[in-house]
């Protein structure tokens, strides 16, 4: 490349420069102020979207505690109405046993239950714990089980505790798996289980009547709930916070099983469970997430109590995870950062064009500024130079033989502007006297003025060389010979009369 590319190549990346630099001085402040308000409301759309997400938990968790004690109060509508039952309180023998008669009565009242699709068994217990009465769902409805394959429940917990209730209180068991031939039923069948105690007048037990409240039920509606959700989930807790249903499905039930025992919620997050057994706070939150709970009491107070003073509860507990967390702040910030580059992508480019306009700007002003000095240093340089010319061209004419005048014209009249001053040695008159329209009046003889008085206009186009005489101031004469020459203006139009050089008066005579 050569240097004169080089230099320009060298100046355009200067110009760059000083553009690049002034409109960065421009923008930054614009720039900083945007980001400033941009962090200011963005961390307002967070806590808002935060609260709205919170919010929309709350009422999926108040939707969630609705149907499970909406299902609950279900259940003890039906035990209620079949406790009730004439049937139940009569045909009982002195040693305990059901007169047969009433066992089909009974059998029929089971099996006309409205609501049997929700139970996966109906029982009845005589006061030793064996099973007089067992209707089983099945897909092809309920069915009653052959007396042969009647079970004895008198070592269970629910028959246990429910013996210890007086006449119309009612049991509810903790909800957990069902358990067939002391083993856990596969596939599981999650079950509450309900019962209330049937005693005659002297308080002596006659029986137990029980039902298994299918579970899957519920659980499958909370997890409905739950997956509907764009964001969190609904989990469900027993009383000593082992799963019931929780986001890893594997770990539930945990307290079914040996290797189960720290499938529970306080394993995962100590404090947000400490917080939920202090009570009193509608949100919890850790640095695990955000925690909402609703309790829900398994017993009513019209139940009358625990036999152990501490009635079972399941906990349903709404959960905002730390990775949901920087999920919606990565969506809050994903949804306002195009607006914010958008903005100053715009400010920039705006701060560039007006970088680039006032340093060209600039740039041109100095430009004139030093054209402005060059032409008036140039224009002192030929005044200079005419200087010296004139008075070159004055020191040759006042030495050369001739005597070189010059007449401008002045609207119609001709006047004298210019005497070289040679006159006065060659012509014997100063050229101040010689340029008076007078000297030349009273100067030339009358016989030879006729053709000098000619306009200048006939002169020069006629005779632009004449001879006459001019009388001297000792009386005496001279012979001139006066040869004249225009110069015109660029549009050709006569403005003086000379011809320097050219013009000359000479004795002829």
């Amino acid at each position: 490349m050569s240097k004169t590319g080089n230099t320009r190549t060298r100046g355009v990346k200067r110009l760059y420069r000083r553009i690049t630099l002034r409109s960065l001085v421009a923008f930054l402040p614009v720039a900083v102020s945007a980001v400033l308000l941009w962090a200011f409301l963005l961390g307002s759309q967070k806590n808002r979207l935060l609260e709205d997400t919170l919010e929309t938990l709350e009422v999926s968790l108040a939707l969630a505690e609705q149907k499970t004690r909406t299902r609950l109060d279900h259940a003890r509508h039906d035990l209620n109405h079949l406790v009730h039952l004439p049937l139940l309180r009569s045909g009982w023998h002195e040693d305990g046993s059901l007169d047969p008669r009433h066992r089909s009565a009974i059998l029929e009242s089971f099996l006309g239950l409205t609501t049997l699709e929700i139970y996966d068994q109906i029982r009845l217990l005589d006061a030793s714990g064996t099973e007089l009465i067992r209707v089983n769902y099945s897909s092809s409805g309920m069915i009653a089980v052959p007396e042969q394959n009647l079970q004895d429940k008198s070592n269970r917990y629910y028959y246990l505790e429910t013996i210890q209730l007086e006449d119309g209180e009612v049991y509810v068991s903790r909800f957990d798996l069902n358990i067939e031939q002391g083993r856990i039923e596969e596939p599981h069948k999650p079950m509450i289980r309900l019962a209330s105690p049937i005693r005659d007048e002297a308080g002596r037990l006659l029986c137990v009547v029980i039902l298994n409240y299918m579970g899957n039920l519920l659980l499958e509606e909370l997890a409905a709930l739950s997956s509907g959700l764009s964001c969190g989930s609904l989990s469900l807790l027993d009383e000593e916070g082992y799963w019931l249903m929780a986001p890893r499905p594997g770990r539930c039930w945990g307290f079914m099983y040996d290797e189960g025992r720290d499938w529970r919620f306080d394993a995962e997050d100590p404090a947000a469970w400490a917080a939920i057994g202090a009570g009193g706070k509608p949100r919890i939150q850790t640095g695990k997430g955000w925690y909402g709970v609703r309790d829900v009491p398994l017993r009513k107070a019209a139940d009358n109590g625990d036999p152990d003073g501490s009635p079972p509860a399941l906990l349903l507990v709404s959960r905002l995870g730390a990775d949901e967390l920087r999920g919606l702040w990565l969506q809050a910030l994903l949804g306002s950062l195009p607006p914010l580059l958008l903005f100053l992508l715009f400010v920039y480019t705006l701060s560039w064009f007006a970088a680039k306009r006032a340093v060209v700007q600039r740039i041109e002003a100095k430009a004139a500024r030093t054209q402005a000095l060059l032409g008036k240093q140039r224009l002192e340089d030929l005044e200079q130079e005419l200087h010296n010319r004139e008075a070159e061209l004055r020191l040759y004419l006042d030495n050369v033989p001739v005597v070189v005048y010059r007449r401008s014209r002045e609207g119609k009249h001709w006047t004298f502007t210019h005497i070289s001053e040679n006159a006065r040695k060659m012509l014997g008159f100063s050229p101040d006297r010689m340029v008076s329209e007078d000297f030349w009046h009273d100067g030339v003889y009358r016989e030879d003025i006729n053709p000098c008085g000619l306009p200048m206009e006939e002169r020069l186009a006629k005779h632009p060389t004449l001879e006459f005489r001019l009388r001297k101031d000792d009386g005496g004469r001279i012979w001139v010979r006066d040869h004249i020459r225009p110069l015109r203006r660029v549009r050709g139009t006569c403005s003086n009369a000379s011809a320097p050089g050219q013009t000359s008066a000479t004795r002829c005579r």
